[in-house]
């Protein structure tokens, strides 16, 4: 079997810009409902916030790092994550942009998104509970 393909290696510019057109990606509003709708099905439990909402997040991020040259898979996004969580152990300024990626796609206790979703939508929240 041929060997795979080598994976590009990301500089720190690189993975900045990388993550910061993946919080933009998550927060275009089709993958916002996407992640929304991931997060209620899962109903807190994590579980099934693996199950449901980590495949939306690897798609949307997956189609952002194909950019970089990565492959468009779950490999590929693993792979170019771990680049870039090792180069924010250098640099704050990363890491905080990754926190704030997570927060996209990680619930938060109290079962919403980071940033909380509009008000009509945690109204409609509470009613389901």
């Amino acid at each position: 079997a041929a060997a795979p393909p080598a994976l590009p290696t990301l500089t720190l510019e690189q993975a900045k810009s990388a993550t910061a057109e993946a919080i933009a990606a998550f927060d275009e509003p089709a993958n916002e409902e996407q992640i929304r709708t991931a997060i209620a099905a899962a109903n807190g439990d994590p579980a099934l916030v693996m199950g449901s909402v980590m495949p939306v997040a690897m798609n949307i991020q997956a189609e952002v790092l194909a950019r970089y040259g990565f492959p468009q898979n779950g490999q590929g996004v693993m792979a170019a994550m771990m680049q870039i969580q090792a180069l924010s152990m250098q640099d704050p300024e990363l890491a905080t942009a990754i926190a704030s990626l997570k927060a996209k796609f990680m619930p938060q206790p109290g079962g919403a998104a980071a940033p909380a979703p509009a008000p009509a939508a945690a109204a409609t929240e509470d009613a389901m509970d």
